[in-house]
């Protein structure tokens, strides 16, 4: 098919793509314009985030009796590097627990002032107060540096103070800034170049290539309304356990089931600890989607993995024994795992999640954990009917179901399993499902951590 186009029309097509490229680049100037005090503001936000993590990271360290281990020293150096800060702890003789950083004898004098409430002869801006900690903006007179200091208890004997230079924090607005006018100036012009060139025959491409383009974007649209509908799903499917757990523990502490302080306090942090979860979830849910992709990266670290399997299943308890379900899970020797911790919790709670679903008979379900060269094997067994052996190879498919209408009573999405094949495959580590004559069993490795030889 051919393509007419006259000398007027690609005037008009010239004029009309010159109008719009200056309107787009003055707009683009005049938001860069608007918009510097902004990205400082943003990046100001993040930062105070990012001292906000680490202070809660600390804090449960110590309260958790964690902040001597060798894992919570890897944890204390990941902390400074990944968030830019300097820290250091001292407990309430004044000794310093933990430090690192630059200057952090220095530091530990700033604590101590902030301790005991002394004029540190600076300016000092209140940015952020709370009964835990508090955040300041503050100069120093005789250097004139800026720093954001967060200033806080962690427990009943610790101190902590988090610094991060402001002039960080101004230069990656301005690096952001800079890039941003080199990307409009570039772009400019290109476009201008390749209007001033342009001919009959390379208009006639252009208006190809556009069509091409225009192809292009509707694919992409297609895929992202695909990603969208997925991701709905899955936030469905992933936050319905943790909501389940914050309306039974709140039901529970509205009709006064334990009326001990003991039993109120252990409610009230199970439903504190899976709004956490939900919130972390939520932010996590999107990196899932692009797994396939390549686009997450994982955060391996040694853990305990019987600790980790334990404690999801205390925080779950009221899921199964108002079943009468009987959950097997021997703790007597830990595990160490070296994975990304969010990731392994998320796979085995899909599992357990699918097994509470579908147990029957007996009402068993059989946890285990083993090593298997260099490999943590985890599977989770459960009484009740075989999965048809045509279904077997498509269960990890995305909404596939085997029983629609079971599914539908207990609000399954038929995503889990999808999702339990999307980290695996990026971990490159190996999953399956098997039949048994009472049951189903589903497994899954992760990389096991050696002990050092003595």
């Amino acid at each position: 098919m051919n393509v007419i186009i006259d000398k007027k029309e690609t005037n008009s097509i010239k004029r009309l793509v010159i109008g719009t490229v200056v309107i787009l680049v003055l707009t683009a100037f005049l938001l860069v314009l608007a918009n510097g005090s902004l990205m400082e503001k943003f990046f100001r936000n993040q930062k105070i985030n990012a001292m906000q993590d680490a202070y809660y990271q600390i804090s449960r360290a110590c309260q958790g009796g964690t902040i001597a281990s060798p894992e919570f020293d890897l944890a204390f150096k990941k902390i400074s590097e990944t968030n830019n800060v300097d820290i250091v702890i001292v407990d309430t003789d004044t000794e310093t627990v933990k430090a690192i950083g630059n200057e952090t004898e220095r530091l530990s004098e700033v604590l101590l002032r902030y301790i005991f409430r002394v004029s540190q002869n600076l300016e000092d801006v209140l940015i952020l107060e709370t009964h835990e900690y508090e955040i300041h903006k503050i100069r120093e007179a005789n250097n004139e540096l800026e720093y954001m200091d967060l200033f806080g208890m962690v427990d009943s004997t610790k101190f902590v103070l988090v610094r991060s230079p402001v002039d960080s924090i101004r230069k990656a607005s301005d690096v952001a800034s800079v890039l941003l006018n080199y990307i409009i100036v570039i772009m400019a012009a290109f476009s201008f170049s390749l209007i001033f060139i342009a001919d009959r025959r390379e208009t006639i491409h252009r208006l190809r290539q556009r069509n091409f383009l225009l192809e292009k974007d509707i694919r992409q649209k297609e895929e992202l309304e695909r990603m969208r509908s997925e991701f709905v799903s899955n936030v469905s499917h992933e936050l319905k356990t943790p909501i389940a757990l914050i309306q039974g523990y709140a039901e529970g502490l509205a009709l006064n089931v334990s009326d001990d302080e003991e039993s109120r306090n252990y409610y009230c942090s199970v439903i504190a600890d899976e709004a956490s979860k939900m919130n972390v979830m939520v932010r996590k849910l999107l990196d899932l989607n692009q797994l396939e992709f390549g686009g997450v990266k994982f955060s391996p670290e040694i853990f305990d993995l019987t600790e980790l399997i334990e404690g999801y299943l205390n925080a779950n308890r009221i899921l199964y024994e108002g079943k009468d379900i009987k959950v097997n899970y021997d703790t007597s020797t830990h595990l160490m795992a070296y994975a990304d911790v969010y990731y392994v919790e998320e796979l085995f709670g899909n599992y357990f999640s699918n097994a509470l679903n579908h147990v029957s008979g007996d009402k068993n379900i059989e946890i285990c954990t083993k090593i298997s060269d260099n490999k943590v094997v985890v599977s989770v067994f459960n009484t009740g009917e075989p999965i048809p052996e045509e279904s077997l190879p498509h269960l990890f498919e995305k909404f596939y179901k085997v029983d629609k209408a079971r599914t539908r009573e207990y609000g399954g999405s038929g995503v889990g399993l999808s999702i339990v094949k999307a980290i695996l495959d990026s971990m490159n580590e190996s999953y399956g499902v098997e039949n048994y004559a009472d049951g189903v069993r589903f497994y899954f490795t992760i990389p096991a951590h050696e002990e050092p030889k003595a």
